[in-house]
């Protein structure tokens, strides 16, 4: 399957930025990737519920500065990806995290 391309922005305790997501989707699970513009990202990996509409997903911060994990949900429509998610890197944890994503047409 051809990976579609998310943009947008994230928000969390530490901050905000852009943010791009790079996933392949399959029945019931998605993959990928996800990177930040300025810098840090790894893979991505997460289960599809809700008819494909609501993600479960765990991100990794594989920057060797830097390594982390993060999980949340996001709700999935064509053309836009909104979620919650939190987690721990080496500087500790990172909560109230919320990201908007767009596919990139």
């Amino acid at each position: 399957m051809t990976p579609s391309v998310w943009i947008g922005r994230y928000q969390d305790s530490r901050g905000a930025g852009d943010l791009t997501f790079t996933l392949v989707r399959g029945t019931s699970t998605v993959s990928g990737t996800w990177t930040f513009r300025t810098g840090g990202g790894g893979p991505l990996a997460g289960s599809l519920e809700g008819g494909g509409r609501r993600l479960q997903f765990r991100m990794e911060n594989v920057a060797a500065e830097c390594p982390g994990t993060f999980e949340g949900t996001a709700e999935m429509s064509d053309t836009t990806l909104v979620g919650t998610y939190g987690g721990r890197d080496c500087v500790g944890a990172v909560s109230s995290g919320r990201l908007e994503l767009r596919l990139r047409e």
